[in-house]
Formats: structure tokens, sequence, C-alpha cells
């Protein structure tokens, strides 16, 4: 049985075009208010595995929202193409590509809030 993550924000404007444009996220939905149509929830595809984005109750939190959370994501395409498609689009790396004492592959990046995302592929046989 899969898990699904759900990750909360203050706002979607700044995060969602970060996981659409920047990481390649695909869209499955997006809900908007009806006031000014700013989204409110987003359900995202990557390679398979879906991650949802809400909205807080209270837009003026300010604990940081991502300490302690990671999200491991595994790969089924090029991480070395992915990885340096971050690098060059300016996402924040954590921890760079390198080879894991399991045998596989994986890197680290923060979105715009704090949340750790792990981008790994395991080896290759």
């Amino acid at each position: 049985m899969p898990i699904t993550p759900v990750l909360f924000y203050p706002d979607l404007e700044p995060v969602l075009p970060f996981y659409l444009d920047v990481l390649g996220f695909t869209t499955n939905w997006v809900t908007r208010d009806d006031a000014g149509g700013k989204p409110t929830y987003a359900d995202l595809d990557f390679e398979g595995s879906t991650l949802m984005l809400d909205t807080l109750g209270d837009p003026e939190i300010t604990t940081p929202l991502g300490a302690g959370v990671v999200l491991y994501i595994e790969m089924q395409g090029d991480i070395d193409a992915t990885f340096e498609r971050f690098k060059g689009a300016g996402v924040e790396i954590v921890e760079p590509l390198v080879e894991q004492y399991w045998g596989g592959r994986a890197f680290t990046i923060n979105d715009p809030a704090g949340y750790a995302l792990s981008f790994y592929q395991r080896k290759q046989d």
C-alpha cells in the first residue's frame, strides 16, 4: 500500500511553479479558491510517485515547515541529468549526487519551505 505525503504551505502560488517548472513534476489536479483563482491544493506526480501540496489554515504561521521532514523519491529516469538540471536551475542542493553505502545513488535538495527531497536510484544490475 503506497503512502502519499501531504506538504503544507502558507501559500501555494510561489511553491507550485517550483515543483512544476523547476523540478518537472506534473499536475494530476489543482484546486483553486473562488475569490481569485489562487491554488489551494495540488496533487502532483513525479515518475509515478504522488505528492500532495495543501495550504495551511493560518497564513501567518512562521515555524519552519520542513524541519525534520525528508521525502525519498525513487527515480526510474536519468538521475545524472535530473541532478544537473536541478543544479542549473539554482535549486538548493543539500547533498550532492553520490554513490550510497547501499549501492544506489542519491542527492538531496530543499524546496522553498525547507522540505528535503532526496532523489535516489537503486543500483542497476
